[in-house]
C-alpha cells in the first residue's frame, strides 16, 4: 500500500493570482506529511521532498538491477543504477559505491550509498567494537570517528561541508567539527558567529560579528577562551589570508612551514620536523618513533600510530615504520591476513591483490 500524504495546501487565485506550484507564491498552510518508508511497494523508494511541491516525501517506482530501460523512457534505473545504452538494462556504474556494495567488494563492510556516492557516515567490523567514520562523496575518509556502538547520532555533516567548501576554493574555512564530524554548538567563520544544531549545523540563534561572540547563549569562556581559533588552525589560517591576498595581487607564495591540523582545531596526525615527518597526538607530541623521510610524507597517514595510543590493546594489527597499518598481518600460526588502511579485515587491500577499481 502506498504511504498516506495527507496535504493541507490552500491554493488562491484571483487578488494573488498565482498558483502554489511551483513557485509558492499564494498563501498556504504547511502540508501536514505522513510517510512510513516500509509502506512503499516493491521496486520503490521513499524519496525526501519529492511530493507535494517537494514539501512531503513519497514513494517513487525505480527500474530495477538488470531491469530492462530506455534512456528516454523517463523511468530511472534505482539509486547508482544508470541505463546501459548497448544492453538497455539497468547497471551500476563500475566502480561507484552503489557497483561496489552490490559486488561485496570490500569483505568486512558494505559501504553505504547515497546513488553512486558514498553516504557521509561508514561503519567497519561488527557495530559491538567496528567504527564508524566520515567520508566524502568519492568514498575517501575525512575526518570524523567514533565507535559504532556510541555512533546513533553521527552525521559527518560539519566535515562534508568543510570538504566542499575546501573543494570549491576556500581556503579559510574556519567551522569546528567535534570528533564524530559533527558541529560543535559555537560556530565562526569569514568574520560571523552563530550557535549551530549539532547534526546540521542550521542556526540556532542570532549570527553576530565575530569580536561579539561573547553574548551567544552558547559561548563558553571556560571552553573557547578570548579567541575563536585554537593554536594549530591559527597559524594554519594566518597562512591562508596571506596566501589569498597575494594571489589577488598576483604574487608568489612564500615557502610557508608546515602545518597540519584537525577540524576540530587540534594537530593533524602527520607533523614535520626538520626533514622527518613523524606521528602526532592532537598537541603535537611524538607518538612512539613513528617517523619517514619528507620524500614519503604523501604515503602517510599515522593511522595506526594514531589508533593504538587511543584504543590501546584493542588494537593487534603491526603498525608500518611510518605508522599507517600494515596491510599484510599474520596470525600467530603464519596465516596471512591483510587489513584496510583503517586496520579493517579486506583481501582486496594487499598489494599483490588484482582488483581494478
Amino acid at each position: 500500500m502506498w504511504p498516506l500524504v495527507l496535504t493541507l495546501v490552500v491554493a488562491t487565485t484571483g487578488a494573488y493570482g498565482a498558483e502554489v506550484c511551483p513557485g509558492l507564491k499564494t498563501m498556504y498552510l504547511p502540508p501536514q506529511c505522513i510517510n512510513d518508508r516500509d509502506k512503499c511497494p516493491q521496486n520503490s523508494t521513499l524519496e525526501p521532498a519529492s511530493k507535494v511541491c517537494n514539501m512531503c516525501d513519497g514513494c517513487t517506482a525505480y527500474i530495477q538491477k538488470d531491469g530492462e530501460c530506455e534512456p528516454t523512457s523517463g523511468i530511472s534505473c534505482k539509486p547508482g543504477y544508470e541505463c546501459d545504452e548497448q544492453e538497455l538494462k539497468c547497471v551500476a556504474k563500475s566502480c561507484s559505491c552503489q557497483y561496489k556494495a552490490d559486488n561485496s567488494y570490500y569483505k568486512s563492510w558494505t559501504p553505504r550509498c547515497d546513488g553512486f556516492d558514498y553516504a557521509p557516515v561508514q561503519c567497519k567490523g561488527e557495530k559491538p567494537t567496528g567504527r564508524c567514520f566520515c567520508f566524502d562523496k568519492k568514498g575517501n575518509r575525512i575526518f570524523g570517528e567514533q565507535l559504532w556502538a556510541n555512533a546513533e547520532n553521527m552525521t559527518c555533516a560539519c566535515s562534508r561541508q568543510v570538504q566542499e567548501l575546501q573543494d570549491q576554493g576556500r581556503k579559510d574555512v574556519t567551522l569546528h567539527c567535534n570528533e564524530q564530524g559533527n558541529y560543535e554548538e559555537l560556530q565562526c567563520d569569514d568574520g560571523l558567529c552563530w550557535c549551530a544544531e549539532e547534526k546540521t549545523g542550521k542556526p540556532i540563534s542570532q549570527i553576530l560579528p565575530e569580536n561579539m561572540m561573547i553574548m551567544l547563549p552558547c559561548y563558553d569562556k571556560l571552553n573557547v577562551g578570548s579567541a575563536y581559533l585554537r593554536q594549530c588552525e591559527s597559524l594554519l589560517i594566518a597562512q591562508k589570508k596571506i596566501e589569498i591576498e597575494m594571489a589577488a595581487h598576483n604574487s608568489r607564495n612564500p615557502n610557508f612551514p608546515y602545518v597540519n591540523c584537525e577540524l576540530d582545531g587540534s594537530y593533524g596526525a602527520v607533523q614535520q620536523d626538520g626533514n622527518q615527518m613523524y606521528c602526532a597526538w592532537k598537541d603535537k607530541s611524538r607518538i612512539e618513533g613513528y617517523a619517514a623521510e619528507l620524500r614519503d610524507m604523501a604515503n602517510m597517514n599515522c593511522r595506526c600510530a594514531r589508533d593504538k595510543k587511543m584504543y590501546g590493546n584493542l588494537i593487534q594489527h603491526i603498525c608500518l615504520g611510518n605508522g599507517n597499518y600494515n596491510h599484510e598481518q599474520y596470525t600467530n600460526n603464519g596465516t596471512r591476513y591483510c587489513v584496510d588502511a583503517d586496520g579493517f579485515l579486506d583481501d582486496n587491500a594487499c598489494p599483490d591483490s588484482s582488483v581494478s577499481c
